[in-house]
């Protein structure tokens, strides 16, 4: 049996389409322009979806060894992007609220730098993430 590709494939074979197909006819700039921002939207939107699997369960391993006294409602979705961001509310209220400091507890510091790359490698692949940026 057949399947059908997932949408990331999906994704990739219109940007492809419009990259190679429609974007060398059209004569008019703007709409040029516009086509080229399409295509980045869509890229971008592949490689969100082809890291999410893994960033989302990464990112919940790391919440959960750093907020272990945090329940979960039983009325929240158990999904892991919504257990995500059930438990990203709760790190962000406690380091508004000074319960947790990034700049004194380096768990809670790695833990965002690591969100942080992660979400970069995914929507931007070509921002410099090398040690010595400050």
């Amino acid at each position: 049996m057949q399947q059908r590709p997932d949408v990331a494939t999906t994704l990739d074979a219109i940007l492809r389409f419009l990259l190679s197909d429609v974007h060398p006819t059209v004569t008019d700039k703007g709409l040029q322009f516009r086509v080229l921002v399409a295509v980045n939207a869509l890229s971008q939107c592949a490689a969100e979806l082809r890291a999410e699997p893994s960033r989302s369960s990464d990112e919940l391993a790391r919440l959960r060894a750093l907020l272990p006294d945090v329940g979960v409602d039983s009325g929240v979705d158990s999904t892991v992007p919504a257990l995500v961001a059930a438990l990203d509310r709760a790190l962000a209220e406690r380091l508004r609220d000074g319960r947790i400091s990034a700049a004194v507890d380096g768990e809670a510091a790695r833990h965002l730098e690591r969100s942080l790359r992660a979400t970069l490698e995914a929507t931007n692949p070509r921002f410099d993430l090398s040690d010595t940026i400050e």
